[in-house]
């Protein structure tokens, strides 16, 4: 892969329990913007591979609050640019 812009987005604490260890983790989160979107290839303990609009993901097909926090954050972020650039054509300035 071949990255050009690599953005910190947020980081979310988590617990997650694996057999009778209850593990404490920081998950971070990134936006990563590619040269060219590459052709992905589902291996080994993945089944499908898909490129998707970000407010069309259920948040809720996540395991992790924390997954589900940072795809909240991305699409309220999304959403605020959006609102900016109709403001701006509404006052002719785009």
């Amino acid at each position: 892969l071949s990255i050009y812009s690599l953005t910190y987005v947020h980081s979310y604490s988590n617990t997650y329990q694996y057999k009778t260890v209850e593990y404490k983790t920081c998950d971070c989160f990134f936006i990563v913007k590619l040269d060219q979107k590459p052709t992905v290839i589902a291996q080994d303990d993945v089944a499908e591979v898909q490129w998707v609009n970000i407010h069309n993901i259920n948040i809720t097909q996540f395991a992790f609050s924390s997954t589900q926090q940072a795809i909240e954050h991305l699409k309220n972020q999304a959403n605020s640019r959006q609102e900016m650039v109709h403001q701006a054509q509404r006052l002719g300035g785009y």
